[in-house]
């Protein structure tokens, strides 16, 4: 089977991170009032940004966080289980040139650094469902809602990795952690 992961919020902790480098720098830079809206995703909603100071926030912190950024619970070892088992990973990633210096090689070194085994790197991806239908994805698993529909368009199966800011819909196949992975994949 060809597996395809998303990186951050399903193999990284990222938005935690980032919330916690977010909630310095406002204290820092901007109003210091901190979060307003925990449930909104996006930083300018959660903080009461504008799109210039969310930008600026971004280039200035991704490259740190994202170097610095964990890895979710068992997601090394799954992954190693599932290679050992023939399957095929692909990491697709929305890491885009607009946010990072060079994407490739920031999230190979992340992959590296945690010991992440994968066949392919696709970064800059866009929209996941054409990625994943040109090189042939079974199942796609990813926490933006928008990526696993897009992919569903393409008959690509998914597992939304489960998080409080894609839980309005409920009716997709979804997952709370790498173990439950395995075991979803294990009954295939």
């Amino acid at each position: 089977m060809k597996i395809g992961i998303d990186v951050d919020d399903t193999l990284a902790n990222t938005k935690d991170l980032i919330t916690e480098y977010a909630i310095r720098y406002d204290k820092k830079y901007f109003r210091g009032k901190g979060i307003i809206h925990p449930e909104i995703y996006d930083l300018c909603g959660m903080f009461d940004w504008s799109r210039e100071e969310k930008k600026q926030f971004m280039k200035e912190c991704i490259e740190e966080i994202a170097d610095k950024v964990t890895v979710k619970e068992n997601a090394a070892m799954v992954l190693t289980k599932l290679k050992e088992e023939g399957n095929e990973i692909y990491i697709i990633t929305y890491r885009t040139t607009k946010r990072y210096k060079n994407p490739q090689k920031t999230t190979e070194n992340w992959l590296l650094k945690h010991q992440i085994p994968y066949d392919k790197l696709i970064v800059n991806s866009g929209p996941k469902g054409i990625v994943c239908k040109n090189n042939k994805i079974d199942l796609l698993i990813d926490d933006n809602l928008e990526h696993c529909l897009d992919a569903i368009n393409y008959n690509v199966d998914t597992l939304v990795f489960d998080s409080p800011y894609n839980r309005d819909k409920q009716e997709l196949p979804r997952v709370s952690s790498w173990m439950e992975v395995y075991e979803k994949l294990k009954r295939r």
